[in-house]
C-alpha cells in the first residue's frame, strides 16, 4: 500500500493523506505553502492525477500558487508528471521528445491509463477538470467536467486559457531543454512573442510578415506589368501605317467575296434553265409511250384466244399420255412376275437333278468314312506307352524341394538384412535433413541481419569461400554461431546484447584480424574483433550463484545457448553474460530482496529485465526495469550442441550402413548360384513331364478322330432321297399354274394400249395447227412491244436527266444560299451593279484579286497582332490601376501595423534587456538581449549575447559555443527576464539546473525565488533531481519531494522536511 503525506512536518498547515492503489514502496510529497489563501490565476494547475501512467499506479498532485519544486532521484517518476501535463492537456507526445505514441505512457503490464488535470477558470469556485483516458491501441476517451467530448473541444478550451504547451519558453521538457538554445534567433523572438500577453504581438509580426510578403510580390508585378504597358504602346504606335494598307486589302477582299456571293446565283439560273428543258422532253415522250400501249392492247386478244385453245388440247394429250404410261407400267410388273416364274421352275428342275447327284455322293462318303475309321484304329493299336519315370521324377522333386528352401532362407536372410540396412539408412537420413534444416537456420539468420544491413551477407560469402586464407579459426556473424537452449533464454540474450555484436566477425589472431578488417572493415563497413586469450578457458562461474538458488535463480545467461568458446568470451567482455543471472517467475516475486545484493547487476525473469545502477553521487543502487521484449533474430534456433551431436551419430550410421550392405551383397551372390540350380533341375522336371504328356495328347486325339468319323457315318446311313423328289414335282406343278393365269392378264394389258394410241392423233394435230396462228400473232405484238421499249428506255433516260439537272439546280442553290441568302434588299442591290453572265463575274474576281496581289503587306498577321496587343493594352490598364491603389493601401496598413507592433515590442524587449542584464550582473557574468531590425520582417530576430569570463568578448547563445551549463543559466535568466511580460497561466521547466556548477545553481536558484515573490508571477514547476543544500526557500515556494522506488522506503519514514530547507522573507527590492 502507497502511502502520501503532505506537509506532514511542513510549518504550512495540517497534513493530508491519501491512499493509493498499487505499488509496495512510498512516494511522499512534503510542501511548504504559505500563500494558500492568494486565488489561483487564471488557466493555472490547482490539481493533477494519474492512474496507471508510466512509474504509477495511483497518484495525485496539489502544486502551489507561485514556484513548485519536484524533487526526486532519477527514475522515481518526475517527468511522469510533466509528461502528464502534455497528455492531459491534449498535448502531442513528439513534443515531450520521448516517442509520438501515447500507448507507451500505458504502465507496464496495464491496458489503460488515466490523466485527470484541475485547471482554474475565471470563476475559481467553477474549475475544469479534464480527464483523458489512453489505451494501449493509441485511442482515448476525453471528458471535461464529467461530460464526454472530443478532442477538439478540449484544445479549444486549453487554448481559450493560454496555454501554450507547443512554446518552449512556457513548456520546456527535459528531454527538449537542448532544442531551447538551439532555436534560432528568428525563432526566438517568434517564441518570445507567443508567450508575452496574449499573443498580441506574435499576431501583428506574423500580419506584417504575411503583407510584406504580399507587397513585395505585387510590387514586383506591378513593376512588370507597367514596362509591358509601355512595350505594348509603342509596338502598336509603329504598325498603324500597315493597319492601313492592311484594311484597304481587307475591303478588296470583302469585294471579291461579294462577287463570289453572286457567281452561285449565276450559276443556279443557268441550272434551272437546263432543268426545264429537259422536263419539256419527258413529258412528250410519255405521251407517245401511252398511244403504243394503247395499239399494244388491242393486238394481243387473237393470241390469247388461241393460246388457249392450245392450251385445251395440251390438257386431252397430257391425259392420252398419263393413261399410256400406266399401262406400260403394269405390262413390265407382268413382264416381271411372268420372269420371276420362269426362274422358279427351272429352280425346281435344279434341284431335282442336285437330288439325284446328292444319293450318288453320299454312298462315296459312307465308303471313304469307314475306311478311315479303319484306318485311325490300327494307329491306335500301334501307338506304344513311355516307360515310367515316376522314381527319376520324385527325386527331381526332392531336389527341387532342397533348393527352393535353401532359396527362401537366402531371401529371409536378404530381407533381414535389408531391414537391418534400413534402419540406420533412415536414421542417417533423418540426421542429414536436420543438419540441412540447422544450416538452413544458419543462413536464415545471416539473412536477417542483411535485411538491415546487406553488407552482411557479403562479408559471410567472403568469409566462407576463403577460409583457406585464415591461420586460426574465424567465426561469424556471431548470431549464426549462437544457438540459444531455447525461446526464452533466446529473448534474454537478444536484449542483453548489443546489436552491433550479432553482425560482427570474431578471429582468434593478429594476422587474421588485420586481413578481415582490410577486406571487410574498410570496404563494407563490417566490425571484426579479436579475441587474444586462450580460447579454451572456461568462463568463471561467478560466486554469488550458490547463494541465489533460493530466489530460484541457477543460472547465468552465458550457460543458456551454446557457441564456440571463443565467441562465449567476445559476448562475456562486451555485455557481461557471465555477471546476467536468469531467474523464474519466483524471482520475479522475491526481486526487492534479490536486488538489495549489490552484486547483483542484471537479472532477467520470465517478463522484466532489473538493471541495478550506483549513483555515483551518493552510492545509493538504483533498479531500472525493463519489459522482456520478443525476440526478433532468434526466431528459428536448435538446442544447444545438437550440431555435434547430429555429426556423431551420422559417422555412427554410416559405418552401420556400410556393415550391412557388405552383408547383403555377399547373400546375393550365394542366391545367383542356388537359384542357377533351381533353374537346371527345373529343366530336368520339364523334360519328364513332357515325354508322358505328348504320349497322353497322341492317343486321345486317335480316340476322338474315330469317334467322330463313326458319328458322320450314321447320319449319313440315316438320309433318304424319295421323299424330297415327290415334294419337288409338287411344287413345279402349282408354279406352271401360276405362269398361265399371268399370260391372260399380260393380253387384256396389250388390247387396251392399242386402242388408246390411237385416240391421240387428232389432239396432236389440233396443237400444231394453233402454233402457226400463235407464231404469227406474236410477230405483230412483238413488233408494238420493241418500239414501246424504245419509247420506255427514252423516257427513263429523260426522267434520269431531268433528276440530274433539278438535284445539280438544288445544290447549286443550297450553295449560293450558304455564300448569300436572299431576299436581302441590301445584297440585291450590290448584285445589280454587277456583270449578269458568268463568265464576266469571274473576269471581275480575277481583276479584284490581281489588284490585291499587287498590294505589298510585310506581315500578313500585322492587323490580328495589332488588335490583340490593343486588347491587351486596355486590360493592362486596367491591371496597373488596381495594383497601384493596392500598393498604396497596402503600405499604408503595414505602416499603420508596424507603428503599432514595433514600439510595443520595443519596450519588451528594453525592459527583458535590462532585467537580463541585472541577472547576468547578479551572477558576476554579463549577458544582453537585443532585438535586431531587418527590412524583410521574417528576419527580424531576438539576440542573446553572454560572456562568463572576463577575458571573452560577448558571444551570441548557441549550442556550440557555451558550455551545458552556461546555456541552463542563460536559458532560465532569459525565462525569468520573460516572467514579467507573460501572460501564460504556467510555466514548466525539466531539470535546467543540472549542467550548472554550485555557485550559478545557488544564484539562478536565488533569482527564481525572487521572482516567485512578485505579484502576478504565472505559475511555475522546476523538475530536479537534487538541489544544493542550505537554499533560501520563500513561503511562495512549493516543495513537492518524491518519494518512489524500493530503497526510498526507510527514508522517506525518517526524513524530516523541517531540517532541509530554510525560509526567508522576501525584501522589498524582490517585490515588485
Amino acid at each position: 500500500m502507497t502511502r502520501v503525506r503532505k506537509g506532514d512536518d511542513s510549518p504550512s498547515g495540517p497534513s493530508k493523506k491519501a491512499c493509493l492503489d498499487g505499488g509496495d514502496v512510498d512516494v511522499t510529497y512534503d510542501t511548504t505553502n504559505a500563500e494558500q489563501e492568494e486565488e489561483p490565476s487564471r488557466g493555472s494547475i490547482l490539481r493533477v492525477k494519474m492512474k496507471n501512467f508510466m512509474t504509477y499506479s495511483n497518484v495525485e498532485f496539489v502544486p502551489g500558487r507561485r514556484l513548485n519544486l519536484i524533487l526526486g532521484p532519477n527514475g522515481t517518476g518526475k517527468s511522469s508528471f510533466v509528461c502528464a501535463i502534455c497528455i492531459g492537456l491534449a498535448g502531442k507526445p513528439s513534443l515531450l521528445g520521448r516517442g509520438d505514441k501515447v500507448s507507451e505512457f500505458v504502465k507496464r503490464g496495464e491496458d489503460s491509463a488515466e490523466v485527470s488535470i484541475t485547471l482554474c477558470t475565471d470563476d475559481p469556485r467553477r474549475p475544469l477538470l479534464v480527464t483523458r483516458v489512453i489505451r494501449k491501441d493509441n485511442s482515448s476517451d476525453w471528458k471535461m467536467n464529467g461530460k464526454k467530448v472530443n478532442a477538439k473541444e478540449v484544445e479549444d478550451s486549453i487554448l481559450a486559457l493560454n496555454v501554450q504547451l507547443d512554446n518552449l519558453c512556457q513548456f520546456l521538457p527535459q528531454d527538449r531543454v537542448v532544442a531551447f538554445s538551439q532555436l534560432k534567433p528568428t525563432d526566438l523572438l517568434l517564441e518570445t512573442e507567443k508567450a508575452v500577453g496574449d499573443s498580441h504581438l506574435w499576431k501583428l509580426h506574423q500580419s506584417l510578415t504575411n503583407m510584406s510578403n504580399d507587397i513585395k510580390g505585387l510590387k514586383t508585378r506591378n513593376q512588370s506589368n507597367h514596362a509591358l504597358l509601355d512595350r505594348f504602346e509603342e509596338q502598336n504606335k509603329v504598325l498603324e501605317r500597315d493597319v492601313e494598307r492592311v484594311n484597304e486589302r481587307n475591303r478588296l477582299q470583302e469585294e471579291v467575296l461579294d462577287l463570289q456571293k453572286k457567281l452561285p446565283w449565276l450559276e443556279f439560273d443557268v441550272a434551272k434553265e437546263k432543268f426545264l428543258a429537259t422536263q419539256a422532253e419527258f413529258k412528250n415522250c410519255k405521251k407517245v409511250l401511252k398511244e403504243r400501249e394503247a395499239l399494244l392492247s388491242t393486238a394481243k386478244q387473237p393470241l390469247e384466244n388461241k393460246t388457249a385453245q392450245k392450251n385445251q388440247a395440251q390438257l386431252e394429250h397430257k391425259a392420252i399420255k398419263s393413261e399410256l404410261v400406266g399401262l406400260d407400267k403394269k405390262k413390265v410388273l407382268h413382264d416381271d412376275e411372268l420372269l420371276k416364274l420362269a426362274n422358279d421352275a427351272e429352280s425346281v428342275v435344279l434341284e431335282l437333278q442336285n437330288l439325284k447327284k446328292t444319293a450318288r455322293t453320299r454312298q462315296d462318303k459312307m465308303a471313304k468314312a469307314k475306311l478311315e475309321i479303319g484306318n485311325l484304329e490300327a494307329e491306335l493299336e500301334g501307338l506304344q506307352e513311355p516307360p515310367d519315370s515316376a522314381e527319376e521324377a520324385e527325386q527331381v522333386k526332392v531336389e527341387l524341394r532342397a533348393l527352393s528352401e535353401a532359396l527362401k532362407e537366402l531371401q529371409n536372410r536378404k530381407a533381414d538384412t535389408e531391414d537391418a540396412a534400413a534402419l540406420p539408412r533412415r536414421q542417417l537420413g533423418e540426421v542429414k535433413n536436420r543438419l540441412r534444416q540447422l544450416d538452413d537456420v544458419r543462413n536464415q539468420r545471416v539473412r536477417t541481419l542483411a535485411q538491415k544491413d546487406r553488407n552482411v551477407m557479403q562479408a559471410y560469402e567472403w568469409v566462407e569461400a576463403n577460409r583457406g586464407r585464415f591461420r586460426n579459426d574465424v567465426y561469424g556473424p556471431i548470431l549464426a554461431e549462437v544457438e540459444p537452449d531455447s525461446q526464452q533464454n533466446a529473448k534474454y540474450l537478444e536484449q542483453a546484447c548489443g546489436g552491433y555484436l550479432w553482425s560482427s566477425f570474431v578471429t582468434t589472431c593478429d594476422e587474421d584480424r588485420n586481413l578481415m578488417s582490410e577486406e571487410l572493415g574498410k570496404k563494407l563497413g563490417i566490425t571484426v574483433i579479436n579475441f587474444a586469450g586462450d580460447p579454451m578457458l572456461p568462463i568463471a562461474v561467478p560466486a554469488e550463484l550458490p547463494n541465489l538458488e533460493s530466489f530460484g535463480i541457477t543460472t547465468t545467461l552465458d550457460m543458456t545457448f551454446s557457441a564456440p568458446m571463443a565467441v562465449k568470451h567476445i559476448l562475456n567482455d562486451h555485455s557481461g553474460t557471465a555477471k546476467t543471472y536468469v531467474g523464474t517467475q519466483e524471482t520475479e516475486n522475491m526481486m526487492t530482496t534479490v536486488s538489495q545484493n549489490r552484486e547483483v547487476k542484471s537479472v532477467f525473469t520470465p517478463a522484466s529485465h532489473y538493471v541495478n545502477s550506483t549513483s555515483v553521487y551518493s552510492g545509493n543502487v538504483t533498479a531500472r526495469v525493463v519489459a522482456v521484449r520478443p525476440n526478433r533474430l532468434f526466431q528459428q534456433s536448435a538446442p544447444a550442441g545438437e550440431k555435434e551431436v547430429l555429426q556423431s551419430k551420422m559417422r555412427d550410421f554410416q559405418n552401420d550402413l556400410a556393415s550391412a550392405e557388405q552383408q547383403l551383397a555377399s547373400i546375393q551372390d550365394e542366391g545367383r548360384a542356388t537359384d542357377a540350380k533351381l533353374k537346371e533341375k527345373r529343366q530336368v522336371q520339364e523334360a519328364l513331364l513332357k515325354r508322358r504328356q505328348d504320349y497322353t495328347k497322341q492317343r486321345s486325339r486317335l480316340t476322338n478322330s474315330v469317334q467322330t468319323k463313326k458319328v458322320a457315318l450314321s447320319s449319313l446311313e440315316k438320309q433318304n432321297e424319295a421323299q424330297e423328289e415327290q415334294r419337288l414335282h409338287k411344287k413345279r406343278l402349282k408354279v406352271n399354274e401360276k405362269r398361265l393365269d399371268k399370260l391372260m392378264e399380260m393380253h387384256g394389258l396389250l388390247m387396251r394400249y392399242g386402242d388408246v394410241q390411237l385416240s391421240m392423233d387428232p389432239v396432236v394435230l389440233t396443237v400444231a395447227e394453233c402454233d402457226a396462228h400463235i407464231a404469227h400473232l406474236k410477230t405483230e405484238v412483238a413488233g408494238l412491244e420493241a418500239e414501246g421499249q424504245q419509247l420506255n428506255v427514252e423516257m427513263k433516260r429523260l426522267d434520269s436527266k431531268r433528276t440530274q439537272d433539278k438535284n445539280h439546280a438544288m445544290e447549286l442553290k443550297i450553295k449560293a444560299e450558304g455564300v448569300a441568302k436572299l431576299p436581302d434588299d441590301a445584297l440585291e442591290a450590290k448584285f445589280a451593279t454587277m456583270p449578269g453572265k458568268v463568265e464576266e463575274i469571274h473576269e471581275a474576281i480575277r481583276e479584284v484579286q490581281r489588284q490585291v496581289k499587287e498590294m505589298f503587306i510585310r506581315d500578313p498577321n500585322v492587323l490580328k497582332d495589332y488588335q490583340d496587343r490593343q486588347q491587351k493594352i486596355n486590360e493592362l490598364t486596367v491591371t496597373v490601376e488596381e495594383e497601384d491603389d493596392l500598393l498604396n493601401n497596402g503600405q499604408s496598413k503595414i505602416d499603420e501595423t508596424k507603428a503599432e507592433w514595433l514600439p510595443k515590442l520595443k519596450e519588451v524587449v528594453d525592459q527583458m534587456g535590462r532585467t537580463f542584464a541585472e541577472s547576468f550582473e547578479a551572477i558576476g557574468c554579463v549577458g544582453e538581449v537585443g532585438l535586431v531590425e531587418h527590412e524583410n520582417f521574417d528576419k527580424y530576430e531576438m539576440r542573446i549575447r553572454v560572456k562568463f569570463r572576463a577575458e571573452e568578448e560577448l558571444q551570441t547563445l548557441s549550442s556550440h559555443r557555451q558550455s551545458g551549463g552556461e546555456r541552463s543559466v542563460s536559458t532560465m535568466l532569459y525565462l525569468i527576464a520573460l516572467q514579467e511580460f507573460t501572460k501564460c497561466p504556467f510555466r514548466v521547466v525539466d531539470e535546467i539546473n543540472q549542467g550548472m556548477d554550485a555557485v550559478n545553481e545557488r544564484k539562478i536558484f536565488t533569482k527564481m525565488v525572487e521572482a516567485a515573490c512578485r505579484p502576478d508571477t504565472p505559475q511555475c514547476f522546476l523538475l530536479t533531481p537534487k538541489l544544493l543544500p542550505q537554499l533560501e526557500y520563500s513561503p511562495a515556494v512549493t516543495i513537492l519531494n518524491i518519494m518512489n522506488g524500493p530503497r526510498i522506503k526507510t527514508v522517506s519514514q525518517d526524513w524530516n522536511p523541517s531540517r532541509s530547507y530554510k525560509f526567508y522573507k522576501p525584501n522589498a527590492s524582490a517585490v515588485r
